[in-house]
Order: C-alpha cells, then sequence, then structure tokens
C-alpha cells in the first residue's frame, strides 16, 4: 500500500488492512485496525482471527463470491464487526471492518423510513377514501366517474324518470319556535332518514332546498319501475314522519308531489359542484306538491298509468296547475303488498353526515 493510500485510510472510522493472500500476513493496517483487531504490519490475520474459517473464505474469493468473517473488537466496550475480504490488483487483499452495530443502526433506519413510507401511503388511500365519500354524499357515483376520468361530466337526458318534491306544511312557524340548532338537528334527522329510504328503495336524492327534499328515480341508473319504487319512498318517508311525530315534541307535517317524464341532468359549478336536474318533469313534481293536502301523496296521471295494481290510490278528478293548465291528479293512500323500508326514529349525533367522514379515522 503506498504511502498517500496508507493516509487516506488513517482518516476512516473502519479498520483497513492489506493482506498477503499466501500466508495470510498483514502487509498493511490503518490506526482504527490496530484498535478493533490488535493488528499491525508483520502479524498473521489466522492470529487475529482465530475462528476465522480462512479456507472457506479462500474459495469464496476464488469463485468471485463476497467473503466476509464476523468476530467481536477488542475496545471496551466491545461490539460485534463485520470484515470483508475483496481481492486487489496486485494480487494482496484488502480487508474492511465494519461496525455490526451501524450496520444494525442502518438497517434500522431503512426498516423506519420504509415503515413512514408505508404509513404516509396508508393516509393517503384514507384521505383519498374520504374525498370520495364526501363527492359520493354530494355527486351520483357515475359522475364521480366522469369527473375522475375526464374532469368533467357531460349534461345528460333522461325520458324516463320519475320525481318527487315534498316539502313541510308551516315551516315558517316552526322556524320561529326553535333555536337555529334545533331546527337544524330536526332538520338533519328527518333528512338522514329520507335519505336512507330513498336509497333503500333505489332512489336519488337531488339536493334539499332549506325544507323542501328533491329526489329521482331512474338516472343515472335506468330503471323501467321507476314510478313504483319512488312511490313506495313516499310511503314510507311519510310513515317515517307519522312514526317520529308520535314521540316528538315538535310535530311535522309534509307534503309530496310525484310525476313521471323526462328530466335534463348535470354537474352545475366549478369551484362548489352540484348536481342538479332541470325540465318540465322537475316542475310537474313540484306542482303536484303544491297541490296536495298535508300528509298526502299527490301523483299525475303519467305516474299512475306507470304504478299499476298493488297501489291504493284515489281519483282526484281534473285541477288547474299554474302554468301547466287542467290535469289530472290523484292521491296515493298505501300499498299493502310491498314492503316499505322505514328507518327507526332516532335522535342525530351533534356532528352531521359529512362530518363523520372527518371524524371516522379510516374514513370508513
Amino acid at each position: 500500500m503506498s504511502a498517500s493510500y496508507l493516509g487516506v485510510f488513517e482518516t476512516l472510522e473502519v479498520p483497513v488492512l492489506v493482506v498477503s493472500p499466501d500466508d495470510w500476513t498483514v502487509r498493511e493496517a490503518n490506526r482504527c485496525a490496530g484498535m478493533w483487531l490488535g493488528a499491525a504490519p508483520g502479524m498473521s490475520l489466522t492470529e487475529l482471527m482465530p475462528k476465522a474459517d480462512f479456507t472457506r473464505l479462500q474459495s469464496k474469493l476464488a469463485r468471485g463470491k463476497e467473503a466476509r468473517h464476523e468476530q467481536r473488537s477488542q475496545t471496551a466496550p466491545s461490539f460485534m464487526a463485520q470484515y470483508f475480504f475483496r481481492p486487489l490488483p496486485g494480487g494482496e487483499l484488502l480487508v474492511e471492518g465494519r461496525s455490526g452495530a451501524a450496520l444494525e443502526e442502518a438497517e434500522a433506519m431503512v426498516s423506519s423510513y420504509s415503515l413512514l413510507i408505508e404509513n404516509q401511503k396508508r393516509q393517503i388511500e384514507v384521505e383519498k377514501t374520504r374525498v370520495e365519500k364526501l363527492l359520493l354524499n354530494i355527486l351520483p357515483r357515475k359522475a364521480v366517474e366522469e369527473l375522475r376520468q375526464f374532469g368533467r361530466t357531460v349534461p345528460e337526458r333522461f325520458d324516463n324518470v320519475s320525481v318527487l318534491f315534498l316539502d313541510f306544511v308551516g315551516f315558517t312557524a316552526i322556524a320561529q319556535e326553535l333555536t337555529p340548532d334545533e331546527l337544524f338537528s330536526e332538520l338533519n334527522e328527518i333528512f338522514s332518514a329520507f335519505d336512507d329510504i330513498i336509497t333503500r328503495h333505489a332512489c336519488e336524492r337531488i339536493k334539499t332546498i332549506g325544507d323542501a327534499y328533491l329526489a329521482v328515480c331512474g338516472m343515472p341508473d335506468r330503471n323501467p319501475d321507476h314510478a313504483k319504487a319512488i312511490v313506495q319512498a313516499a310511503l314510507a318517508m311519510r310513515a317515517f314522519v307519522e312514526r317520529r311525530n308520535q314521540s316528538s315534541r315538535h310535530a311535522w307535517s309534509c307534503r309530496i308531489g310525484v310525476h313521471s317524464g323526462a328530466v335534463t341532468a348535470g354537474v352545475i359549478g366549478r369551484l362548489k359542484y352540484i348536481y342538479d336536474i332541470f325540465g318540465d318533469g322537475v316542475n310537474t313534481a313540484s306542482r303536484m306538491e303544491s297541490r296536495a293536502e298535508p300528509m298526502q301523496i299527490n301523483i299525475s296521471a303519467a305516474t299512475r298509468a306507470l304504478l299499476g295494481d298493488g297501489f291504493e290510490v284515489e281519483p282526484r278528478g281534473i285541477m288547474e296547475v299554474k302554468g301547466k293548465g287542467a290535469m289530472e291528479m290523484f292521491y296515493v293512500h298505501g300499498a299493502p303488498d310491498l314492503p316499505l323500508h322505514i328507518p327507526e326514529v332516532r335522535t342525530m349525533p351533534d356532528e352531521t353526515g359529512v362530518a363523520s367522514i372527518f371524524l371516522d379515522p379510516k374514513g370508513e
């Protein structure tokens, strides 16, 4: 080993030795090799490493494989060290020592870093799940998939759907009797139950407008029984309000209108998305609601024609409708042989359904 190389190796904090492969005599050894092994030029490595299998080390070197020996240092306190053997161009061997503790520390750092990356990936997945759940609370799944894939949605016309419009009677008077917290708590409980009913009857909630509730069936997924499904949902919504009034301090009364026809649907806005529906189907459903008496479900002739049997229907005759002229209407009183999914009456927690997405640490 030249003096210049030896000077470089003297600065290292790990042992470095140059050894003759014939008799394992130490040719050169830096200061750290003396501290860890007690090595000095002229000494035999077989004495410094009494437990090393030099035949095996030589065999591995001859086959071009890594040759390594492990033993404790002579320092106080001692530690486990590893020595790596590598051939040099001149035929001699370079022996480099490394601290086992340092290797373990490095491995632990790599393991900790990998765990950190894994935790970050898991947290990203949780946040993605939360964002998706939030979007699905606002938009239909089809619209979410279009936004994810194309960055926009295309307005779509649906010719065969049924629209439900619900409004509460005397809402202004009720709002004056309740504090803001009480009012929102009541509406949150009722509308959450309506959401459950709408979902269970394969319908889609579009939005709430104050105390009004707008839903549709037959879009974005087509449903040939859209009229039956949404009328069943209407019956369940009315039944829930009746059941809730039996135990609530505040009695609510609603009117429900249903019409079957065509609507156009799409996402409105760029910074704040809202999925909305437009067209004659929505306007007529609203007119049906306005011509209903409290706690009645008023449907148009178009919806009645699609219901078929199984519903208790009362003809109301021809009535004038603002902006529509004369229209035939019907009350639906029940559906004895059809299942209605009516949620249990329960007090809602303080947080809303959207807030629970953020409060759930798993995003589930």
